[in-house]
């Protein structure tokens, strides 16, 4: 990013307002004769953006000679700004900035954008594959790589050289791990009274993310207020950042949900209650580190051989499958557990073979009462 930022530099002029107040002005040159101007900004980064941004757009005329000496890394760089100005989560702004920091830049940031070809990508992906790294992962790399490329053609930038039809890596999918009612309920049975079992029976009959149940405050926890004829609700409307270690007021994906007291939960929340010891409904006054939580769960997990092994994400993965064998909608499944896309629900909703086998009994007991029902009314 230095290069571009030293090209930058010389469209940024710093003038004196009539008030004697420092402030800043762009010029770039269109490559068409013309010139992209603005002034006023108060501070030479809201500058930079600006020209930043708009040098971008000239880079889309193919003639200019800085087409030529942009390099991946530096449009990588523009590119994520760019996405980040948009509206992305902070999540995602995270994840984004791990993949180009830690896989991207490193394989293609000194390259040339209009260099680069399908053997590149080729390489990049025999390397990380080479050294065991996930399919997973390998996916994730290979598809912002394609976006940002992708961009880098629409811009008008590269040609990509048949880039975008190298086949990304597939991920195969595990066999899902989750727990069903009766491991659920045996597992909160076993280690009533231990230290963490409020976060456990919490997490389970919630379905809240680490984050978000880190940063539950007790002022988002109604006992006694009605929905809809049913009464009690969790409302889901921050997270604790495992990385900055900080509450935000916001939750993965940006939306407030509301998510009902069931029973177990309730049972609780309402001992919790009665000796609150500060504004977080788990850990006082300071309330927990979500990152620890996984660690946790994996040491409690060592005392039950006959337990599936699952993580603490895979307690969520529990709690949907649960609401879904119960017959509540997957659309209010969807709402409860924060997903904007109905599939991300579907795929969290998992059926095991003894809840097969008990849905197909119940259904073929069913079956036989009403042929014995119509057989009896037959011979009326």
């Amino acid at each position: 990013m230095a290069n571009l930022k030293q090209t930058l530099q010389q469209f940024i002029k710093e003038y004196k307002s009539s008030l004697n107040q420092i402030l800043y002005k762009v010029v770039i040159p269109n490559g068409k004769g013309m010139q992209i101007r603005k002034q006023g900004f108060l501070s030479h980064k809201d500058a930079l953006d600006f020209a930043q941004t708009n040098y971008l757009k000239v880079l889309t005329n193919k003639g200019l000679v800085p087409n030529a000496n942009l390099s991946f890394g530096e449009y990588a760089s523009s590119w994520l700004e760019y996405k980040k100005r948009n509206g992305l989560a902070v999540a995602t702004q995270m994840r984004y900035d791990d993949y180009l920091n830690y896989r991207l830049l490193p394989y293609f940031g000194n390259l040339k954008l209009n260099s680069i070809e399908k053997s590149h990508l080729r390489n990049f992906i025999n390397e990380l594959q080479s050294r065991k790294v996930s399919t997973s992962l390998v996916k994730h790399s290979v598809s912002i790589f394609k976006s940002i490329m992708k961009q880098a053609e629409i811009d008008d930038l590269v040609d990509h050289k048949g880039l975008l039809i190298v086949p990304t890596p597939k991920h195969k999918n595990a066999d899902p791990l989750f727990w069903d009612y009766s491991q659920m309920s045996f597992f909160l049975n076993t280690i009533k009274g231990t230290k963490y079992y409020e976060l456990w029976t919490l997490t389970l009959f919630t379905g809240m993310r680490a984050g978000e149940i880190a940063g539950l405050k007790w002022d988002c926890v109604y006992l006694d207020k009605t929905y809809g004829g049913y009464t009690g609700a969790l409302e889901v409307r921050r997270m604790f950042n495992q990385k900055t270690k900080i509450i935000q007021e916001h939750t993965k994906n940006g939306d407030r949900r509301i998510i009902p007291i069931l029973p177990q939960a309730r049972e609780v929340l309402e001992k919790l209650k009665q000796n609150i010891k500060g504004e977080f409904v788990l850990g006082g006054e300071l309330g927990l580190d979500s990152s620890h939580f996984s660690r946790t769960l994996k040491s409690v997990l060592r005392k039950f051989p006959n337990l599936p092994l699952i993580t603490f994400h895979n307690l969520r993965h529990s709690f949907c499958s649960y609401l879904d064998y119960t017959g509540v909608n997957r659309r209010v499944i969807s709402q409860i557990m924060g997903h904007r896309d109905l599939n991300t629900t579907n795929r969290y909703s998992h059926i095991n073979d003894q809840i097969l086998g008990n849905e197909i009994s119940r259904w073929a007991q069913e079956q036989s009462k009403q042929k014995t029902n119509n057989l009896a009314l037959a011979q009326i």
